[in-house]
């Protein structure tokens, strides 16, 4: 194990203190299971990064996103991702299709991604450079997303595979924090969360409750429940017009109920939006022409009027031109108010959905 560690890729200042990591392993293993783990989890990483901004977000499959630690974002900007800007956050595109990458940096995902919306005005008014993130699994379909911030350079390679390699001792230390909460233990994860979670064991006799399902579900409701998904391993069903509730089975070697299944019964909120289909949209509702349109995309994307000319291949006059009459169809006279724009239809999209 010594031997493996010794051979781990450096951190940027090219020294990595074993001692320092053992500590800092050991004072994570020390909160388990407790309220503060994640905040911890982020302080250590952080120490060994030398980074001093961190979040740490709760993904679900429905419900909102939620901040579970924030030592980076103001209290403006945590208000404003919560209130439209979550819906093109591509971690909660990720987590509720298919995650690639457990370890990943912000500028990697500004490579592969169809657009910049979100990091273009997420990032830019936190004044976040790059951001690795560590994404670890939890029950139910539910990701805790670890996301540590730079703002002046880029995280060096070296870096990044240091997380990788240290990765599967921090999956594994969530995991047992995740049994200990299960188990009720120290109030942690489960029981401050906004999700109501309830796990059966293999015969489906419940052997646990969070805080929010016993005060959230009635009898008669978790009965239903039970009935609906009897004859299946995992399922969603929706409750009402707010609420759903979908199921899993939770693996043999599981601490807590071995072959159970775990319930959560999330209220529902507007998911991912593509921002293609939002520009389809608005592409009908102000008449836009394709020329207009790839104009209005790559201005977003924070490209000047010489790189779109040159992108598109036509004059720099002409991309002037079309934006002096996308503007006036727009009824605007920025590329700024365009981006305030488009997140006031986020937003009124989701009141819509509400």
């Amino acid at each position: 194990m010594l031997a493996q560690i010794s051979s781990l890729p450096l951190p940027a200042d090219n020294s990595l203190d074993l001692p320092q990591l053992m500590t800092e392993m050991a004072g994570l293993v020390e909160v388990i299971g407790a309220r503060n783990f994640y905040s911890a989890a982020l302080a250590a990483l952080g120490r060994l990064l030398g980074c001093e901004r961190q979040i740490a977000v709760r993904y679900a499959q429905f419900a909102k996103p939620q901040f579970l630690a924030n030592y980076s974002l103001t209290a403006e900007a945590e208000v404003t991702y919560m209130r439209e800007l979550y819906r093109i956050d591509p971690l909660l595109h990720l987590v509720r299709t298919q995650v690639p990458d457990r370890v990943m940096t912000a500028l990697q995902m500004r490579r592969e991604g169809n657009d910049n919306l979100y990091f273009e005005n997420l990032y830019h008014s936190a004044r976040i450079y790059d951001e690795i993130v560590v994404l670890l699994p939890a029950v139910g379909g539910v990701w805790v997303a670890l996301c540590l911030d730079l703002d002046d350079r880029p995280f060096e390679p070296g870096e990044v595979e240091f997380v990788r390699h240290i990765y599967p001792l921090l999956e594994n230390l969530h995991r047992l924090h995740i049994v200990s909460s299960l188990s009720g233990h120290r109030g942690g994860y489960l029981n401050d969360s906004q999700l109501a979670v309830m796990v059966v064991d293999d015969e489906g006799k419940p052997c646990f409750r969070n805080g929010v399902w016993s005060g959230k579900v009635t009898a008669a409701a978790e009965d239903a429940i039970c009935a609906v998904s009897q004859d299946s391993s995992e399922g969603v069903h929706s409750l009402d017009e707010l609420d759903v509730v979908h199921w899993e089975k939770l693996e043999d070697g599981n601490a807590v109920a071995p072959g159970g299944r775990v319930f959560v019964v999330e209220r529902r909120s507007p998911g991912y939006l593509a921002i293609d289909n939002l520009f389809s949209q608005m592409i009908t509702d102000y008449q836009l022409t394709p020329r207009e349109c790839e104009i209005l995309r790559h201005g977003l994307r924070g490209m000047s009027t010489a790189a779109i000319a040159k992108r598109l291949d036509i004059g720099a006059g002409t991309v002037r031109n079309h934006k002096h009459r996308l503007y006036s169809k727009l009824d605007v006279t920025s590329e700024r108010e365009i981006t305030s724009l488009i997140f006031d239809r986020i937003f009124k999209d989701q009141l819509t959905q509400a």
